[in-house]
């Protein structure tokens, strides 16, 4: 490949930088002109932006309706709710939605992605540290891949959670399976169909979701999906998740 040919490649690729500033009109004409044109080739750029607009918008709308405290004796429970946590979980957002897409757009991004969810998560414990009572969090656990590897991991890790805190008050967990994720909860596919129906029997407070926008995708392709009993559908994992954020859950992804 010469020169020219990697200029080309270059002035290709898409950062989740220029994602952000391109949603913040932040980008000077060429560059802005040169994403409007990767939007029209790539159809997973285009929902990746519309995906972040929309976080930043729920966000905006939190900030306006925290009611102001009527106390200092129930400050704490406003202050869950205040820019800290709320910066947390703009930043665990749009990292997770970035990452769902990294892999396609630079493996520089994916690294990216990864370091804005950890200083989110560590931003988010502060803020919870100061609830004057230990309260247990829910958790919803995201697959997006089709990894032998990746679907044990994501079973050894729901049995674990599970074990150690289905029996909390109120605790809930869901395990959401989203792009080639999906044959993780399939009846044709998976390779613990009886492990996850096991799990489901034992635990009334474990739920596990496919993506409707990941379903229908793979229906349009022409295959039937049969999921495994009891497994709901959910609009897309980019609303589930950020609707579980925006009420305080965990979020992890594998």
């Amino acid at each position: 490949m010469n020169h020219a040919q990697q200029n080309k490649h270059q002035d290709t690729s898409i950062s989740i930088e220029e994602v952000n500033a391109f949603i913040d009109d932040e980008l000077i004409h060429e560059d802005r002109q040169r994403v409007r044109e990767q939007v029209k080739k790539n159809p997973e750029l285009t929902q990746l932006i519309c995906d972040i607009d929309q976080i930043q918008d729920w966000i905006k709308e939190a900030y306006e309706v925290v009611p102001e405290p009527k106390s200092r004796k129930t400050g704490w429970r406003v202050h869950a709710l205040l820019p800290g946590a709320l910066a947390a979980m703009t930043l665990l957002t749009i990292g997770a939605l970035a990452g769902w897409f990294a892999g396609k757009i630079s493996s520089t991004d994916t690294a990216h992605a990864a370091t804005m969810l950890q200083a989110s998560n560590q931003a988010q414990n502060v803020e919870y540290a100061t609830a004057p009572t230990a309260v247990a969090r829910n958790v919803i656990l995201r697959l997006g891949s089709d990894s032998p590897q990746k679907f044990r991991e994501t079973l050894n890790r729901v049995e674990h959670v599970m074990k150690t805190s289905a029996h909390q008050p109120g605790f809930q967990m869901e395990v959401l399976a989203n792009s080639d994720g999906l044959n993780f909860l399939r009846a044709d596919t998976s390779p613990y169909a009886k492990q996850i129906e096991a799990l489901m029997k034992k635990y009334p407070n474990l739920h596990f979701l496919v993506c409707g926008t990941s379903l229908k995708n793979l229906e349009e392709s022409g295959q039937k999906a049969k999921l495994l009993p009891n497994v709901r559908v959910t609009s897309s994992a980019v609303e589930q998740v950020a609707q579980r954020l925006r009420e305080g859950w965990s979020y992890s992804a594998i």
